[in-house]
């Protein structure tokens, strides 16, 4: 395998010299099966842009999406994948400050990340936390960032607000009311059949479950319409709630809909209290440079403050790509997954 080198005349000789490099390519929608390893030619970067040696790729459920057709965003045959961190190896002209040697990581929309290495944009490289290793970077970036997202950018949250924060026995749920409590927030919680850490059960006021009879009943009963911000990921089964438990003015932003699609909204409904809703994707907040460069800062804070912990990744090859894929799909580890190179 190629270190990355000490110098840049040094890195882009060996990009010029024609070598290749491995990366899992889809070639279709379905299973794993459709998941192929195949040599890439390497290329020079071009303009803004620079090429980075991967040394961990983070698995999602966004990648499963892409493979089984329900997003049908990536071009096939293509190459999945939208998070990971590795070290420069090469710059194009005009890179700004990148360096070669400098570690990084980046999330991407337009997918690219199973594989050795590649040409990334500079718009795209955020610098992040010494203390994470590359593993727990490359699969805690898109998490971290969307809870940065959703506290500081879509609403900010303020000492003595109150938040009621949807499937917070998740790991997305638990960075968020880990952050929340932080910032001086009262936390309410639901949970679905997942059992609750202790640590974050201490953060919380109190714990629903959704899945419960009666339970949307109970909460607004013993909690009333007092939130100034609600969290949903989960959708159908609970989106009725979070516009009841909203108060005056209130903002609910649906960033997932694990549990089933939220029909079309009568606006009429949000009027009644002055209700506002956002349907945030982190790719469009991390567009902006500036705002991504807050945001990492913000989540580089919240990581070194110990706020936020990250578990160790399962780390498979990336030739197992596939394998890594349907352990998440199939939910038989709890750890998240990461494909080395």
């Amino acid at each position: 395998m190629f270190d990355a080198a000490s110098d840049s005349d040094t890195a882009q000789f060996f990009l010029m010299a024609g070598s290749q490099f491995r990366a899992v390519v889809q070639t279709g929608y379905g299973n794993s099966s459709v998941l192929e390893l195949r040599m890439i030619n390497s290329s020079d970067p071009g303009p803004s842009e620079v090429r980075v040696r991967h040394s961990a790729i983070g698995v999602n459920f966004h990648d499963i999406y892409v493979r089984t057709g329900l997003y049908q965003t990536l071009t096939i045959p293509g190459v999945p994948g939208i998070e990971a961190v590795g070290v420069i190896i090469a710059v194009g002209p005009g890179s700004g400050d990148w360096r070669v040697g400098q570690r990084v990581a980046y999330v991407d929309r337009g997918y690219g990340a199973y594989c050795e290495e590649r040409n990334v944009a500079t718009s795209l490289l955020a610098e992040p936390p010494e203390s994470l290793s590359d593993g727990v970077v490359a699969t805690s970036l898109v998490r971290g960032l969307t809870a940065a997202m959703l506290l500081e950018e879509v609403y900010q949250v303020r000492p003595g607000d109150r938040c009621l924060i949807h499937a917070i026995a998740g790991s997305m749920g638990q960075m968020l009311a880990s952050w929340a409590r932080h910032i001086g927030a009262a936390v309410v919680g639901t949970v679905g059949k997942r059992s609750v850490p202790p640590e974050i059960a201490a953060v919380c006021d109190n714990i629903y479950s959704y899945v419960e009879d009666g339970w949307s009943e109970r909460l607004v009963a013993e909690q009333g319409a007092t939130f100034d911000y609600v969290c949903d990921s989960v959708g159908t089964p609970t989106f009725g709630t979070s516009l009841k438990a909203a108060k005056s003015c209130g903002h609910i932003a649906l960033f997932g809909q694990s549990g089933g699609k939220v029909e079309q909204i009568d606006v009429d409904r949000l009027a009644v209290k002055s209700l506002t809703i956002t349907r945030p994707i982190l790719f469009d907040f991390i567009a902006d440079a500036v705002r991504r460069g807050s945001m990492m800062r913000s989540l580089t804070d919240m990581v070194n403050a110990r706020v936020l912990r990250f578990p160790d990744p399962l780390c498979l090859p990336l030739a197992k790509a596939g394998e890594a894929q349907a352990m998440l799909e199939e939910r038989s580890v709890t750890a998240p997954i990461a494909l080395i190179p």
